[in-house]
Formats: structure tokens, sequence, C-alpha cells
């Protein structure tokens, strides 16, 4: 299947308890963080299935790591 044409909606529905690599690796190319996260306008960890606002510290090590990332990429204006 080809995940670049769904939107993230429809990336999300995808989602299941089991790790799909390929959602993953569109959705990480589009947000810069595994699924289902990405960052608020506020630079915070949003789960997306969810829909909570997650604090860094609940958040697992890699999660965190990819929004540092995405934080300073915005901060640099490269996003």
């Amino acid at each position: 299947m080809d995940y670049s044409k769904l939107t993230d909606e429809e990336l999300l529905q995808h989602v299941s308890g089991l790790h799909n690599v390929e959602i993953n690796e569109e959705w990480y190319r589009r947000h810069g963080i595994n699924a289902p996260y990405r960052l608020d306008v506020f630079g915070r960890i949003l789960n997306c299935i969810s829909l909570q606002v997650m604090p860094d510290f609940v958040c697992d090590k890699l999660i965190v790591k990819q929004a540092n990332e995405v934080r300073m990429k915005r901060q640099l204006g490269k996003d």
C-alpha cells in the first residue's frame, strides 16, 4: 500500500497494536517522530490517537529524543 497518499487521519486508522514499519516510516517522514506522536504548535508531544499532550517525562526516551530534534529544527527555522 502507498501510505504516502493517505492523510494523517487515514494513517492513524491503520495503526494497531502491531508495529507497522511502513506506516511508521511515513509518519516519521512527515513529523520527525514515531507514530502516533507529533509535536503540537507549542512544541509539546501529542499522542494523535488519544489526543492527549504527553509530558516529556512520561514518554519513551526515543520519542523525547526525536521531539527534541524536531524542536531544534523549528527553532532554527528548518521545519
